[in-house]
């Protein structure tokens, strides 16, 4: 079985992810599902492994690489202006709402 590299990054709308052997390259796309994000996470790579033709617990069993990256801020907002921090990099995670 060949070794893979998986790399992941959760956007504000979708999460992506690519796999690769080194040869060949597979794609992974899902709805961002906040504040869940893994599971727009685990739907990305469900996404990936069934291109690549695996189940994806062997998919990662046979993975020596992942990279996973995220916004340096995540934020959803409804129609009342309000605005949720799920992710800030540089103040670390949201501890509450935050309001704009």
């Amino acid at each position: 079985m060949p070794a893979y590299a998986i790399g992941i990054d959760v956007g504000g709308t979708f999460t992506d992810c690519f796999v690769t052997d080194g040869a060949r390259g597979w794609r992974g796309k899902a709805p961002t599902t906040p504040p869940a994000l893994a599971d727009g996470l685990m739907a990305a790579l469900e996404t990936a492994a069934a291109d690549v033709g695996r189940p994806l617990a062997e998919l990662l069993a046979a993975t020596t690489h992942f990279a996973f990256g995220v916004p340096a801020k995540l934020q959803i907002g409804d129609r009342n202006g309000k605005v949720e921090t799920l992710i800030d990099a540089v103040a670390g995670p949201a501890a509450g709402a935050e309001k704009n």
